[in-house]
């Protein structure tokens, strides 16, 4: 079955009317160069669609884009809260299809890498634009819950959230819930591969970008 099939099959079964990521605007300032973000976003996803003449599919795609001044400079984990928010009143079953389980989250630097690296028709073959995936389900390490006796570690002496990769932003832990995936890769492919088991079998550590 193909990339495009899955998704039809996806909608046909679980009588949905809609497909696609909820994307998260956390830059503002500047309305003029957040549409045209868009423009590249829906003519990257047109173009992989008619890859599969499913061009049919545009109709159905919704980005449901999340925008609320609020959100400026937002987190990746308060993106998550709200995503979750979202998830829990749509009335969906949050793991049913991955519009529920991740959303997009797009920060200034993301944005300016979608408007400054390559333009449509032109491919990103080097991974220079991108977006941030977020994972609903991600959570961070809590010493008062953690598996200690499990895990083998001492409170006494070790760190849990320490899992010796370099330090990004704080974090030593591999799985930081998010990634920064190509711009170009969105939909229908990261869209796919992140039913089952995508994630943790296609994460990349940022600060690399993912070509999945």
């Amino acid at each position: 079955m193909s990339e495009t099939e899955r998704i039809r099959s996806q909608l046909q079964r679980f009588n949905h009317s809609v497909w696609g990521f909820v994307i998260y605007r956390c830059t503002y300032g500047d309305d003029a160069r957040w549409t045209r973000f868009m423009s590249i976003l829906h003519d990257r996803t047109r173009t992989s669609l008619e890859v599969h003449h499913s061009e049919d599919l545009l109709a159905s795609l919704d980005w449901s884009v999340q925008e609320d001044p609020s959100l400026n400079g937002a987190s990746i984990n308060e993106v998550r809260r709200r995503f979750r928010a979202w998830v829990a009143e749509s009335g969906v079953p949050p793991d049913l299809t991955p519009r529920y389980g991740f959303c997009i989250h797009v920060d200034a630097a993301a944005l300016e890498s979608v408007l400054s690296g390559p333009q449509p028709p032109q491919r990103d073959r080097h991974n220079v634009t991108y977006v941030n995936l977020v994972d609903r389900q991600w959570e961070p390490v809590d010493p008062a819950t953690f598996d200690w006796e499990g895990t083998g570690l001492d409170p006494a002496t070790d760190d849990p959230t320490d899992e010796g990769e370099e330090d990004f932003e704080g974090s030593r832990r591999f799985d930081l819930g998010w990634m920064r995936l190509n711009a170009g890769k969105i939909l229908p492919r990261t869209y796919n591969i992140m039913g089952g088991s995508g994630w943790s079998t296609n994460y990349r550590r940022p600060p690399a970008v993912a070509s999945l």
